[in-house]
Parts: structure tokens; sequence; C-alpha cells
């Protein structure tokens, strides 16, 4: 027994002088890093307590990762979410992907790995909660979409610490002309000290098309706030300063990839810049011809090439420039001369896409404004017949008295329903269009409206509600309004400062976090975004709102298969067809479960009609 009792203390101290050794040393043992994961719908908040559902699949336990599904039509973006909870912490954690493969026939068609985007889901900080929201504040909520390779083509690998959950959000395009049928390929999971996880990926292509963009959708861009977070030499831009001065960050290619993030979410700019600069004494405009055909025709300004951007509408005049005589020709004779040479330059820029032109120059007149309303669309039908005049008008100012020459009225969608039989429907019956638009409000308890603090479908559910309601545009007012909303003469940090609207009313305080603020700036070296001139940096409700505009094109399809009467049944399976009450919004579905699987019904059905 002494001699055994001899052996385990010897034992004991040969362990005890080993590690003494190693820290002496400067050694540690090494731990193997490892974690969990999982997948989600893109209109999931993954929070960063989430813990991973059961059965939990860890990188070092699990050999054969589940496959991943996703199902687009041609022409598509589709998302889906890959959460990672660090049981220790992952160093260098990067997700690669391959082609995608057809599979089933003897000559595939293959999807190549650069349509798929891999985007790492950064979280912001929530000090207020918007106005009728209940979630927990202050907070860090999911909403930034960087990407995690550089248009250099760097690969940007991310550290997680342990027990904070971090997900990812994998983006496949589909181009339009894709053979339908299922293509196979992987992900690749790989980080430091963990084993590699290989993820089958398993995507669905639909046998139709959403390439058409049926929906016209105008959202506001802020040129200079753009231009200033654009690299590092921050100037202070003017608010007259024109594309001419342009700095050598911010020069043609940024703009265009600008540009080309607003066609491929399927919105329209409310600004051409920089199609159209400074104009000259007579009023006429510096036309750059090879941009305005980016716009409006096949592309191929600068290093993007093709027909890609093809926008549905086209404003004139570029509201961005704010001259006097644009917004009043009838101040004085040389105005009104200036406002026509002004018109002319851009029309004949257009050429034959003048059908799509559309002047937005009059927001939310009062009262005393009808005259002015009234002979700006008067000018706008006598000197350029078949251009569209598009007004926000509030009814209320009006008592329900409708313009005679706005062809396209701008209603706020919360009041939508509220205004319906005294406002909406008489409006459709003189033939006017009627558009919505949405803005922070005391009633966004109730309307969808896309905030951070607000369920992903209140940016989704944009789509269905414009079919619902045979609404043919929307309108929103900015996608980048990176101001101080307490004193906009200063910018902020979005991705420090999410509240981007505030208005008082009385003792009432309304916060909106990220109202006007879709998007992030796509030059950022904290996080690793050290490009300067990159395009912007989307978001999760940018992309709910991209997939509720390619809902519309699955429902305009199906209307065409098996009826509208038929469609809209199935819409009434996300947005209540009862009753509304007197001021409030339908209810409407947040589940993103429900509103993907219906978007999969209205897919089948439009395949079993073929």
């Amino acid at each position: 027994m002494d001699r055994e009792r001899k052996v385990v203390v010897r034992l004991a101290a040969a362990v005890l002088f080993l590690l003494i050794s190693l820290l002496l040393l400067g050694a540690t043992p090494a731990l193997a890093a490892d974690y969990a994961y999982w997948y989600a719908l893109p209109g999931v908040r993954i929070m960063r307590e989430l813990r991973p559902p059961s059965p939990i699949r860890r990188a070092s336990t699990v050999a054969t990762a589940p496959t991943l599904y996703f199902s687009a039509a041609q022409a598509e973006y589709e998302g889906r979410q890959i959460a990672i909870r660090p049981i220790s912490k992952v160093s260098n954690f990067i997700i690669t992907a391959s082609d995608l493969t057809q599979t089933g026939t003897d000559t595939p068609a293959v999807i190549p790995a650069s349509e798929i985007e891999i985007d790492w889901v950064r979280y912001v900080p929530l000090r207020v909660r918007s106005y009728g929201t209940r979630v927990r504040v202050p907070g860090y909520y999911p909403d930034a979409l960087p990407p995690t390779r550089l248009l250099d083509g760097r690969v940007i690998s991310r550290t997680m610490s342990a027990g904070a959950t971090q997900p990812f959000y994998v983006l496949i395009h589909v181009p339009d002309g894709t053979p339908k049928g299922t293509y196979s390929g992987t992900l690749q999971l790989a980080a430091s000290d963990t084993p590699t996880v290989t993820v089958p990926v398993s995507l669905r292509v639909w046998g139709f098309s959403v390439a058409g963009k049926s929906l016209r959708a105008s959202f506001g861009f802020a040129l200079r706030a753009a231009k200033y977070f654009a690299g590092p030499n921050h100037t202070w831009p003017k608010p007259w300063e024109s594309p001419e001065s342009e700095s050598t960050s911010f020069g043609g290619d940024s703009l265009n990839r600008w540009m080309k993030f607003f066609a491929d979410h399927r919105i329209s700019p409310q600004s051409l810049m920089p199609g159209f600069s400074t104009p000259y004494s007579d009023g006429s405009l510096i036309v750059r011809q090879e941009y305005v055909d980016d716009y409006s025709k096949t592309g191929g300004a600068t290093t993007f090439s093709g027909n890609r951007l093809n926008f549905n509408m086209l404003p004139m005049p570029d509201r961005s420039l704010y001259y006097s005589y644009v917004d009043n020709p009838f101040s004085s004779s040389s105005s009104k001369t200036k406002w026509l040479n002004y018109f002319r330059s851009m029309r004949d820029a257009y050429g034959s896409s003048m059908n799509k032109a559309i002047v937005y120059s009059v927001d939310e007149p009062f009262a005393r404004d009808r005259w002015r309303v009234e002979y700006y669309g008067l000018y706008v039908h006598r000197y350029f017949p078949g251009t569209k005049y598009l007004v926000t008008v509030d009814p209320v100012r009006f008592r329900f008295k409708p313009l005679r020459n706005v062809d396209i009225y701008v209603h706020k969608q919360h009041f939508y329903y509220r205004d319906y039989y005294r406002w909406v429907r008489l409006l459709k019956r003189y033939r006017k269009q009627v558009w919505t638009y949405q803005h922070m409000t005391p009633h966004q308890a109730y309307t969808p409206l896309p905030l951070i603090d607000k369920p992903a479908n209140d940016s989704r559910v944009l789509g269905w509600f414009a079919y619902k309601n045979a609404v043919p545009g929307v309108l929103y007012w900015s996608v980048n309004r990176w101001v101080n909303p307490f004193d906009q003469r200063y910018y902020r940090d979005p991705y420090r400062s999410t509240i981007s609207c505030y208005l008082g009313r009385g003792r009432t305080r309304i916060y909106a976090n990220g109202d006007g603020s879709l998007i992030y700036p796509g030059y950022y070296p904290a996080l690793g975004l050290t490009i300067p001139g990159a395009g912007p940096v989307s978001s999760l409700r940018m992309e709910a709102i991209r997939d509720g505009l390619e809902d519309y094109e699955y429902l305009r399809v199906l209307q065409t298969k098996k009826g509208r009467a038929y469609a809209l049944r199935v819409v009434g399976r996300i947005i209540s067809t009862r009753r509304f009450r007197h001021n409030r919004f339908p209810a409407y579905v947040t589940s993103p479960g429900s509103v993907q699987s219906m978007r999969d019904y209205v897919a089948r059905a439009i395949e079993a009609a073929q």
C-alpha cells in the first residue's frame, strides 16, 4: 500500500513539474475551438443571446451537416441564415461557397459561386425603442450585412467570442434564363482549430422568371451622405455641390455601384445624379449621356457592363439639385424659360425612355399651395405630354377635393384604409394612379414599417399590400439619411446610432430606429471594409423589402395562370380581409415561416398551372 502511495505521489509530482515547466516556457495546453450551428429563414431575428435549438449540432461532433435548402425563381435573390454560437473562442472563421450544379441531366447547367454572396450580420445598438414597439432596450439588434468578400477579392475572416451567437447571411442570385431544376453544391465552414464543416446546399429553381419590375418603387438617395462616408478624407459637402467636383474616393465607379445596388434591389432612385450636373445660365443641364443610359437603357458607363440597371421609373426633374425655378417656375418669365430648358435637357437625354419619366417636385403641399401645384401640372402636361406628374398629397389638407392636373397621388400607407372610401376609391374612379409611401408615424405600432425593432415581415409585406390593393407604385423618402436627428447639420454613424428620425408631438416623443436609413456605409475600416468608394452595405430590412417586391412578381405571374381572384385569396392569408377599424391598418402576418411557406405555395401553384 505504501508502495502504491509512493507511485501516485511521484506521478502527481511529475505532472506538477510538467505544468510548471510549460508555464515557465510560456506555453499553455492547446484547446480545440468548437461551435454549435443551425439554419434560419432570412426574416428570423437571431439575437446574440439566442441558444441553438435541439438537437444541438457541433462542429467537432457532426460529421455530415444537414442540407440547407433554397428555392427561387429565375432572376431572384434568395437568402438564408447560418447561426454560429461558439462554445469556445473561434478564430478566423470563414464561409466559402462552391458552384451549384444542376442534377439529373446529361448537360447540367451551373450557377457559379460568384452568384453566391456571404455576409455577416452586424448587430447595431438600440438605446430607445421605436414608438409603439415593446422590444427590450438598451440592446443590440441584428441589421447590417457587411460582406465577407471585398471588391478586390480579399476575404474577411471573423473571430467570435464564446457564448455570443453570430449569424451569417447566405444570398444566392439565380440569373435570368437559368434552366429549372434542382442544383447542388456546398458551403465550407472553416476556422482555426476546428474541423471544417461541409454544408450541402440544394437549390430548386422554378420554371418562371421574376425579371420584370411591375411595381414601381421610388426611394430617396442622399448623395452628400454617400460621398461623406465614402473614404478617409471626409469633407463637408456643400448643399449645392455637383458631381463635377467629385472626390477621387467617390468617382464614377462609386456612384455606379450605388446605382447598381438600387437596380439589384428593384428600386429606382429619386435622383439621377451624376446623369445631370450644374445648369448653364439659361437653365439647361450639363448631360452625361453615358450615365443616363445606365439608368434608362442598357448601361455600360464604367466598369459594369450589360443590361443591368433598367429602372422602371425615371425622376424628372432631379430634385436633389433644388433650384428655385424648378420648384416654382411661375415666379418670373426668366424662371419659366429656365424651367423649360431644364426639362428639355432631361427629355432630350432620355429619348425613347420618356415613357418612364415622372415629375416629382412638390412634396406634401399645403392647401394654400393648390394653385401652384395645379399650374405646375398644367405646365408639365402642356410642354411634356405623356410625362406623369406625381405629388404626395394629404387629402385632409385639401378637404378630399382632388387636384385636376395631378396624375399620381402618393398616399400615406398608414391612412390608406382610413381614407379609402372618401379618397382612394374616388381617385381611382377618376382614373388616377394612387401610390403609397411610408415614414415614421404615431401609427407605426400597427402599420408595416421597415424599422430595426419591428419584425422583418413589416418590410416584406410591402409587396403583398401593393398587390392586394392594386397599388402601382411605392415611395420611400430615403435609404441613407445618415444625419443627427436632433441637429441635421451633423452626420451620425449609422453603425453606432440608429435613431434616424425624431418628431415631437406635444409631450410625446416619437422615435423610429432606422427610418429613412435602410443601408450602411460601404467604407468602414473598423469592420474591415477598407475600400474607399465601395457600394453600400445592405441590411436585413433592405433584403426583406426586395423579397417583398419579388413576392409581388410571384403574385403577378400567379394571376396570369389562375386569375386575380385566386391570387387575392392567397394574399388574404397574409393580410386580413376583415373590415378594418377606423384609422387602423388590417392585421397582417409577422411570422417569417408563414410568409415563406405562402410564397412557396404560390410557386408550386404556378408550376402546376404550366
